[in-house]
C-alpha cells in the first residue's frame, strides 16, 4: 500500500528519521555507560563524591569540605548577622530612648527597618536566604518599634493600644 507523496507525508518521514537518529544516539550512550567510559551525573551529588581509588565494590563517600564551609557561611552567618543587626538596632533605640528622646528612638528604629527592607530588595537576586533573614529582622524590628511606642515607655507616645494589637 503506497501513499501519495505530499508535504504531510514528508513531514512524517522527517520525524521518523529524527526519531531513529535519537534512538541510535541513545543506544550509543547506553553502551558507553555499560562499558564504564561515561560517569552518570545523577550519582555525583553536591559536596559528596564516590571514592573509586581502593576497591570499586566499596562505596566510600568523601564529603567536600569547601561545600560545607560554603553552606555554613551562606546560612549560618546570615542567621548570626541578622540577629546581631537586630540587637544592635534595638540597643541603639534603647540608648537613644534612655537619653530622653523616645520619639527619636522610634524614628531611628523605623528608619533602620526601612533600611533593612531596602537592603533586602537590592540583594534579592544574589543572596536569597539573606534576604529572607533580613525580611524577618525587618518585620520583628517594626513590631518592636510599635511595642515601644505603645507599651515600653513610662508615658507612651501612642495612647492607642489597638494599634499594637493589630
Amino acid at each position: 500500500m503506497s501513499y501519495p507523496v505530499t508535504s504531510e507525508n514528508s513531514d512524517f518521514e522527517n520525524i521518523l528519521q529524527r526519531l531513529q537518529a535519537i534512538e541510535q544516539r541513545l543506544e550509543t550512550v547506553e553502551a558507553q555507560i555499560k562499558a564504564g567510559r561515561v560517569t552518570i551525573p545523577a550519582q555525583n551529588y553536591s559536596g559528596v563524591t564516590k571514592n573509586d581509588e581502593k576497591d570499586p565494590d566499596e562505596d566510600i563517600l568523601v564529603v567536600d569540605e569547601a561545600v560545607i564551609e560554603s553552606k555554613i557561611g551562606e546560612y549560618g552567618l546570615a542567621w548570626l548577622g541578622s540577629l546581631v543587626l537586630l540587637f544592635g538596632i534595638i540597643f541603639m533605640m534603647a540608648f537613644t530612648s534612655s537619653r530622653g528622646f523616645p520619639a527619636l528612638a522610634s524614628g531611628l528604629g523605623l528608619a533602620a527597618a526601612a533600611g533593612v527592607f531596602i537592603l533586602g530588595y537590592f540583594l534579592r537576586g544574589s543572596f536569597p536566604h539573606m534576604v529572607f533573614m533580613l525580611n524577618i529582622s525587618g518585620h520583628l524590628l517594626v513590631y518592636y518599634v510599635i511595642l515601644q511606642l505603645c507599651f515600653f515607655s513610662i508615658h507612651p507616645l501612642l495612647p492607642w493600644k489597638e494599634l499594637d494589637l493589630v
